[in-house]
């Protein structure tokens, strides 16, 4: 692998201009300390530019997002287009309408089989203090929420504002093995 040359980090980082400097900062921290190649690296800002970004609702989430999809760059096998997230998702459940922050749904994907031919759908929620759990009735319809969705046949999975600002990495990576305990081997 090669590492980024200066000129090369400059561009990127001015890519995520509109983050805010914290957001930046501390993402960045953790991308440039992994060790990443430099033209994948720079491939991925370039099909990022092109990425609907009005489709995140939060900071946390885009760097979420960021972070998930870099992570799938360290692996040979085409994970991106495997195990895509799917934000901002529509989830109908006995008459009530649900937003996923992300959706992973492997059984999207028809030209993938997996060791578990069970169907297996991940709810990803992007905790920030500002929206949620600031009242007892948020904790409870949070609660509620989440019951309604692992009765549907949902997984659901909370991170933290302070989670993903700290090692957006690690949340990406904890994802990416939840996932592929939970379907198994991945043949195309």
């Amino acid at each position: 692998m090669s590492n980024l040359e200066y000129g090369q980090g400059q561009y990127i980082l001015s890519k995520f201009d509109y983050l805010s400097e914290r957001s930046r900062t501390l993402f960045f921290t953790h991308l440039f300390s992994n060790t990443i190649d430099a033209n994948k690296l720079i491939n991925f800002v370039l099909a990022w530019d092109a990425f609907d970004k009005s489709l995140y609702q939060s900071p946390i989430e885009e760097i979420f997002a960021l972070a998930y999809r870099l992570h799938l760059l360290r692996y040979s096998k085409p994970y991106e287009e495997i195990l895509p997230l799917y934000p901002q998702e529509k989830i109908n459940i006995n008459g009530k309408t649900y937003y996923a922050d992300f959706l992973i749904d492997p059984m999207r994907t028809e030209w993938v089989t997996y060791g578990n031919n069970d169907i297996y759908r991940l709810v990803i929620e992007c905790d920030g203090h500002d929206f949620h759990e600031k009242t007892k009735a948020q904790v409870e319809k949070r609660n509620q929420r989440d019951m309604d969705l692992k009765s549907a046949g949902y997984d659901v999975l909370h991170f933290s504002g302070s989670q993903i600002y700290r090692d957006p990495d690690k949340c990406a990576e904890d994802v990416f093995e939840y996932v592929m305990q939970k379907v198994g081997e991945v043949t195309m």
